[in-house]
């Protein structure tokens, strides 16, 4: 195990964060000398708990980005060889973009966000839009998750609205919830005949 090596891993913009995650892996079993290690693919997916194809493309990222060098050799695994006087200079030169790029196009939802006419009634009328509205707002605001489109988010909102609603009046808990009325009923119907007989 070479704390150097995985030190100055951590210390450089790799510009992915998996391909830095198996770095720190490949860096863990290097020589600290020679910056040679063998672990095997399996080896690398049992520390990370990523997939094969996800280990082998980032070997390909790092390698191709100046970070290791691989060598097949007549072992069952490559032998992998840290460029370590490299490391900063592969980092620093052409450095390249991170994998993921945010979505200016987010927003968290604004105080001022309503429910148009027009919204409301391509969703329809059977949705009660003034409560709908103020729990989808209240909802999303303590989320705080940013979104795209929010009324298109409202709209599959009232969507679900709608199935549970429909949900609580049929189906097998509206039949149970049936079953049991006419059950009391009979039950007071006969202890009233029971009483008027008796």
């Amino acid at each position: 195990m070479s704390f150097a090596l995985m030190g100055a891993v951590y210390k450089t913009d790799i510009g992915d964060a998996l391909a830095k995650f198996v770095l720190l892996v490949i860096a863990e079993h290097a020589n600290t000398e020679s910056g040679e290690c063998w672990p095997s693919i399996t080896r690398i997916q049992n520390v990370t708990h990523l997939s094969r194809q996800t280990v082998v493309n980032k070997l390909d990222y790092l390698e191709r980005n100046g970070f290791i060098h691989r060598d097949k050799t007549k072992r069952r695994s490559n032998t992998y060889t840290m460029l370590v006087n490299q490391l900063d200079q592969a980092s620093l030169a052409g450095r390249p973009e991170p994998v993921s790029k945010p979505n200016n196009n987010r927003y968290p939802i604004p105080e001022s966000w309503v429910a148009s006419d027009a919204l409301r009634s391509s969703i329809g009328g059977d949705i009660n839009h003034d409560l709908e509205q103020i729990k989808f707002k209240d909802y999303w605001q303590a989320d705080g998750r940013p979104l795209a489109n929010w009324d298109a988010k409202y709209r599959s909102w009232c969507g679900n609205a709608r199935a549970f609603n429909s949900f609580e009046g049929s189906g097998k808990a509206g039949q149970k919830r049936a079953t049991g009325n006419r059950q009391k009923t009979s039950f007071f119907d006969d202890l009233a005949r029971h009483i008027n007989d008796g």
